[in-house]
């Protein structure tokens, strides 16, 4: 099986337990990008957390609660000894905190997104490029 490197980027929280009052700080790094067995281990999860009798009638919270907690397990590849010691937050009594975690993650990997999106003029480019190859068949 092919390794690819590891692409992530860091970043911090510093936040106050909503209901602890404890303060969670620290460093975290995160995937910019997810690989189609990342995807499929992020949504098994999503799934488990879900699981039992009320699967099919969890509120909006609990769906939201499970994304945040499945994309965390798979997307962080570092993090401060508090995340360790709460089981990938899974053992965090402040909702909040995950919430900061969650948002600071998806913005890594919303800003990769955006970084390798094509300007105009390279999209321009690409499709003069297409036109040709359609308008001069190549010779053999």
């Amino acid at each position: 099986m092919a390794k690819f490197d590891l692409d992530d980027a860091p970043f911090k929280i510093h936040v106050i337990g909503n209901r602890t009052k404890k303060l969670y700080t620290g460093d975290f790094r995160a995937l910019r990008f997810l690989s189609h067995r990342l995807m499929m281990t992020k949504d098994r999860l999503r799934r488990e957390f879900l699981s039992g009798p009320n699967m099919d009638t969890a509120d909006q919270t609990e769906q939201r609660r499970a994304q945040a907690l499945a994309e965390c397990t798979v997307s962080i590849t570092k993090a401060p000894q508090f995340w360790k010691d709460a089981d990938s937050g899974l053992d965090l009594i402040d909702e909040n905190v995950l919430v900061e975690v969650f948002e600071a993650l998806k913005k890594i990997q919303d800003d990769a997104v955006k970084e390798n999106e094509l300007t105009d003029d390279e999209k321009k480019v690409l499709q003069e490029d297409a036109k040709k190859k359609a308008s001069s068949p190549e010779e053999e």
